[in-house]
């Protein structure tokens, strides 16, 4: 009885194995697991993604035809001292722009707005976070305010 089932066991682990094997994961499927991995809230996310855009040109990075393109910071002048802060928040804005250019690319429009736009736009409010915590506390509550009034114009955006 036991032997029977070691052996049914195995059996139905190989089987799992072949239909594992048997069916290839798209290019895409992969663009998109790397995509999504660099658009984390996550130090680690934070850190692989500037990695890679540091080393963009290379043949490693270049074979998963991301769009690096970055238009900086867009977002309206009733934002107090919008330009000041998009300075700031330039390496947030690049990263959340990798995010919408790529991952958005590689699912369909409504899989972009029910699944996967909220978690590249919270990255983007992760990041800004991550560059507050920088400045003196008096500046660190304004960057907090301005990371919060950009992510809020981010979010209500359609696309």
């Amino acid at each position: 009885m036991k032997t029977t089932a070691i052996i049914s066991g195995a059996l139905v682990t190989a089987t799992t194995a072949l239909a594992l094997i048997s069916t290839p994961a798209t290019a895409a499927d992969y663009n998109l697991n790397v995509a999504l991995s660099l658009t984390k809230n996550t130090s680690s996310s934070q850190t692989y993604w500037a990695n890679m855009r540091r080393n963009k040109n290379e043949p490693y990075v270049k074979r998963w035809g991301f769009n690096w393109n970055t238009d900086g910071c867009t977002v309206p002048k009733k934002i107090g001292n919008s330009d000041y802060w998009k300075g700031v928040f330039q390496t947030p804005c690049a990263r959340h722009d990798f995010g919408y250019r790529n991952v958005k690319r590689l699912v369909s429009s409504s899989k972009w707005k029910n699944t996967y736009k909220k978690p590249v736009d919270d990255a983007f409010l992760f990041d800004m976070g991550n560059v507050c915590v920088k400045f003196s506390k008096t500046k660190k509550a304004a960057c907090r305010v301005a990371a919060a009034a950009f992510y809020g114009v981010t979010r209500a955006r359609e696309s």
